[in-house]
C-alpha cells in the first residue's frame, strides 16, 4: 500500500499496520496505531506528519481564520483539569 508522508511529500510503502497489537488492514483516523513503513527513516518522522492517499493528499495551510468563544466557570481553578 503506498501512501504519501505529508509534510515533506514523500511518497512511503506501509508495511503493515497494527491496532491494539492485532494487525489490520485498514485503520482509521484518530486510531492509535503501529505502522510499518518502508522509504523513510524514524529520524525523519515528527509530531504533526500524516499518512495520507496519494490520489487524494490532504488539504495544508499555514494560517486559517477562527471563531474562539472564552466562557468563565463559577467552579474554583485549582481543580483538576484547569
Amino acid at each position: 500500500m503506498i501512501k504519501i508522508w505529508c509534510v515533506s511529500q514523500t511518497e512511503i510503502r506501509v508495511e503493515a499496520l497494527w491496532s491494539d497489537d492485532i494487525e489490520v488492514t485498514k485503520v482509521m483516523c484518530g486510531e492509535n496505531v503501529k505502522v510499518k513503513m518502508k522509504g523513510v527513516e524514524e529520524a525523519d518522522i515528527s509530531p504533526g506528519f500524516v499518512l495520507c492517499d496519494p490520489n487524494n493528499p490532504i488539504k495544508s495551510c499555514k494560517t486559517f481564520d477562527a471563531q474562539v468563544r472564552v466562557e468563565t466557570s463559577p467552579k474554583r481553578r485549582n481543580q483538576s483539569g484547569y
